[in-house]
C-alpha cells in the first residue's frame, strides 16, 4: 500500500493568514486542493497537522481525511514526515506531499507513485532539470524515516542515496511552487493555475 502523507503543519508566517484555508479558482482551498490531487493517486492520505492550527484540522477532518497531529512540528519538516511515517508504519511506501503545493499535476503523483510500485528506493520529479515534490520513498526507509528531524526533511536521505534516487521527468512546473506569501500566489494563479481546475 502506498500511504500519501501531506505534510500540513506549517503556521503560514509569511503569508499573514493561514495560506491552506485561502480559496483558489473553483471554490476549493489551498488545502482541499493538495488533498484531493494526493487523494486520488495513492492508496491512502493521512494528513500531517499541528494542534494549533484547528480550522486546517476541522477541514481535513471534513474531507474525511486520516489526521496525525505532530507536536514537534514547530521543530522542523523532518518531524512532520517521522510523525507521519510512525503512524503509517505498514505502508509499503510513502508519497510525501506538501499542502501548500496545490499545483502539481495527478499524473506526476501518479508516476511517483507507480516508480515505487516498481521498486524504486527514492523517487523524485524533476521539471527541467530542477527536482521537486512529491518525493516517494520505499518502506526499507522506513526507519531513517522514523528518525528524520529539523528542517531539511528528507534531503539527507537524497544525498546519503544519491545513485539510488530515481529521477521522474515531468512536463509540470506545479512541482516547484509552493505558496509562501500572497505574492506567490497571485503569481502562480497568473503563470500555472490559470490552466487549473480544481478537482471536486
Amino acid at each position: 500500500m502506498i500511504h500519501g502523507l501531506l505534510l500540513a503543519a506549517g503556521n503560514s508566517t509569511r503569508f499573514g493568514s493561514q495560506k491552506l484555508l485561502t480559496k483558489l479558482p473553483g471554490s476549493q482551498t489551498i488545502a482541499q486542493v493538495s488533498a484531493t490531487q494526493l487523494r486520488s493517486c495513492v492508496d491512502r492520505v493521512t494528513v500531517v497537522v499541528n494542534s494549533d492550527n484547528q480550522r486546517v484540522i476541522d477541514l481535513f477532518a471534513k474531507e474525511n481525511l486520516s489526521l496525525t497531529i505532530c507536536p514537534q512540528s514547530r521543530y522542523g519538516i523532518g518531524h512532520s514526515i517521522a510523525c507521519g511515517v510512525s503512524d503509517t508504519i505498514g505502508a509499503t511506501g510513502w508519497v510525501v506531499a506538501l499542502a501548500d503545493m496545490p499545483f502539481i499535476k495527478t499524473q506526476t503523483i501518479e508516476a511517483i507513485v507507480e516508480a515505487l510500485r516498481k521498486g524504486a528506493l527514492i523517487a523524485v520529479p524533476v521539471f527541467r532539470g530542477t527536482r521537486g515534490h512529491p518525493v516517494g520513498f520505499s518502506k526499507k526507509l522506513c526507519e531513517e524515516l522514523i528518525q528524520l528531524k529539523g528542517d531539511t526533511g528528507g534531503k539527507d536521505l537524497l544525498r546519503r542515496y544519491s545513485s539510488d534516487v530515481e529521477e521522474v521527468q515531468c512536463l509540470d512546473p506545479g512541482i516547484l511552487t509552493d505558496i509562501d506569501t500572497p505574492e506567490d500566489l497571485k503569481k502562480s494563479l497568473q503563470e500555472i493555475g490559470r490552466n487549473v481546475v480544481p478537482l471536486s
